[in-house]
């Protein structure tokens, strides 16, 4: 793999790392965890919150161990903080503790008591994964040959920006500036130190798409239809709130069709969490020093934790990685769904003209609309037949 050797593929393919993603998927005892975190994003995350968690640790362990002869012990371990804790973030810090352990394992240190032995530790988990260390960027699956085989440039993808950008001007007109707030003549991306943070932005992505579908203007919190590609319920709420906002039937078969074409674009691959690796030092300098962990007097497990824990959730960059210092890591996703079986996606009506497709999203809007509007027809003719009687019957004094 290029950028280094962060090679997550071997565990992935472990029977016990295997066996642990799938009891996370299925086992409400793995994932049915309070998730006490509002303040922060993860928040957001349901059920799939659990899965980001085990992604964060495996690469964590790839990153600072590296010891497949320690993996089995690793996976052990894993499996009992998901039994015997009930909280997401009680499970992360102790996935923090586990890593701070199996470096001392790693290390063979005795005593870690020792003044020198605690520089050595701290010394060692802070170079590997901070001062060595990587940032993640969390992006869609379809673009993931694309940046393997040219390099990552900042806000440069397959895109439908321009069409994006007419639905900008179209929100505007309704006053629904929220609903896409993006500058696309800006090529900035984000960055992260949270592993976990990558995942969910990967699933989500990209975030202007999911933004206009699950929008806090309508309040349409059911993130899951996206995780699982159901179109139809990811995209229900904004037609409903088309409707509501009176948009002119031009200007909503237009967003339809818009957000058709995104949507078939992402879904030309089976859907991953996709992450891009990159070293901290290429995208900004190191804004914590080895000294403040030094100079703490706290358990050493406790510093590690602050090590390993998220300081910076968001970091800007514009510019551009040549593939050999990135390294791209795929995850199932927390949702198996195969493209082929999702509703028998037409990738082909990529390829439609505009008036074409525009009768294909007329007529689904119909269907799911249609009769909603023949009732209402239907209901004012009745009154309307109704107050002709009543005018009949008063002028001939009945």
């Amino acid at each position: 793999m290029n950028g280094g050797d962060i090679v997550i593929d071997n565990y992935l393919k472990r029977n016990d790392v295997n066996n642990l993603i799938q009891e996370i998927k299925k086992n409400p005892k793995y994932f049915d965890k309070e998730n006490i975190d509002e303040d922060m994003h993860y928040g957001k995350i349901g059920n799939e919150l659990s899965l980001y968690i085990l992604y964060d640790a495996l690469l964590k362990f790839k990153i600072i161990i590296d010891n497949n002869d320690m993996l089995d012990e690793y996976i052990v371990q894993l499996d009992k903080l998901y039994k015997k804790i009930d909280s997401y973030n009680q499970i992360m810090v102790g996935v923090n503790k586990l890593i701070c352990h199996m470096t001392i394992k790693l290390l063979n240190i005795r005593g870690i008591d020792n003044k020198d032995n605690k520089k050595s530790l701290i010394e060692y988990i802070y170079n590997k994964y901070i001062a060595n260390g990587y940032y993640v960027h969390g992006f869609s699956t379809i673009y993931e040959n694309s940046i393997k085989e040219n390099g990552f440039i900042s806000e440069v993808y397959t895109n439908y920006y321009q069409q994006f950008n007419d639905l900008k001007k179209i929100f505007n007109k309704y006053g629904l500036n929220e609903l896409l707030e993006k500058d696309f003549s800006i090529n900035k991306t984000y960055f992260t130190d949270d592993i976990v943070m990558g995942c969910y932005y990967s699933a989500m992505a990209p975030g202007y798409f999911t933004n206009i579908l699950f929008n806090r203007l309508f309040n349409n919190k059911n993130r899951e239809s996206y995780l699982s590609l159901d179109y139809d319920k990811s995209i229900s709420h904004l037609k409903k709130f088309m409707i509501n906002k009176s948009f002119s039937k031009d200007d909503m078969e237009y967003v339809i069709y818009v957000i058709k074409n995104e949507w078939d674009l992402l879904c030309r691959v089976n859907k991953k969490i996709s992450l891009l690796l990159v070293k901290r030092s290429l995208i900004d300098d190191q804004k914590s020093t080895i000294d403040e962990y030094l100079n703490d007097s706290s358990d050493v497990y406790e510093i590690a934790d602050r090590i390993l824990s998220s300081k910076n959730g968001s970091i800007d960059f514009d510019g551009t990685i040549d593939n050999d210092n990135i390294i791209v890591v795929s995850f199932d996703n927390f949702y198996n769904v195969a493209v082929d079986n999702i509703n028998k996606l037409s990738i082909d009506d990529t390829q439609l003209s505009y008036v074409e497709k525009r009768e294909k999203v007329n007529k689904e809007f119909m269907d799911v609309y249609g009769n909603v509007y023949i009732f209402l027809i239907f209901g004012s003719l009745l009154i309307s037949l109704g107050v002709i009687i009543t005018i009949i019957m008063v002028i001939r004094g009945i």
